[in-house]
């Protein structure tokens, strides 16, 4: 019998065993699909959202750990700076958008399968673009 779509159970079925990390080739084997259809299925509905965490807002500049600007980019960074000893751009979440030396970094865990972040040890904590 050949297949042509994946059911919404089987998206779900994929989405739960991606957050196990369970390999393509395996979930292929559960759902009796290829595991290129699999790949496929996940880079064709991925779905990229710019959040930060907790406490810190989405940053993901090159240089957001090492950043030598302390709030003399952005106006909300100046109009802290006041009230604040130092405000960093790895703490806030406007200085991408304006700041001249801006480069995204993009998570060597989106670049390889499963191509999400679902499953991710770090996603918690990580103020990078995230892909479900």
């Amino acid at each position: 019998m050949k297949y042509k779509h994946l059911t919404l159970d089987d998206r779900i079925e994929i989405q739960h065993a991606l957050k196990d990390r369970t390999s393509f080739i395996k979930i292929g084997a559960v759902l009796n699909r290829d595991a290129s259809t699999i790949s496929k299925e996940i880079k064709a509905h991925a779905h990229v959202t710019k959040t930060g965490t907790k406490s810190r807002p989405h940053n993901s500049c090159v240089h957001r750990k090492t950043c030598m600007h302390e709030g003399d980019i952005c106006e909300l960074c100046i109009q802290t700076s006041s009230w604040h000893e130092s405000r960093y751009c790895s703490v806030c979440g406007m200085c991408n958008d304006v700041c001249p030396e801006f480069r995204e970094y993009q998570c060597k865990v989106l670049k390889k399968p499963p191509y999400v972040c679902n499953g991710c040890k770090t996603r918690r904590s990580c103020t990078l673009s995230k892909c479900t």
